[in-house]
């Protein structure tokens, strides 16, 4: 970001950051879990980011908690919409 806009301070270019994790077992062998998000949102909260977002809606439930990497579920043990729970206390 600093290459884009260089003369940007620090601050202004967080404000202009948006975060996005894949939540659950990740296509690239990363898993992405619970305590993760909820690191991810301090560091949005503290750095004053734009926004938060994570892939998918479709995946945040407990409904294959042995693994898989799936579009319809996070592959990790969870409550249903549990990473909504964690990411919907953002407030920039």
């Amino acid at each position: 970001m600093r290459q884009i806009w260089p003369t940007l301070s620090d601050a202004q270019l967080k404000a202009r950051l948006g975060l996005t994790p894949m939540i659950g077992k990740n296509d690239t062998g990363m898993t992405t879990t619970q305590s993760d998000a909820r690191k991810v949102l301090a560091y949005a909260q503290a750095n004053h980011v734009n926004r938060i977002g994570f892939w998918s809606v479709g995946r945040d439930n407990g409904g294959c908690p042995t693994g898989q990497v799936s579009p319809s579920c996070s592959g990790i043990s969870q409550a249903n919409w549990e990473f909504t729970n964690i990411f919907k206390s953002f407030t920039g």
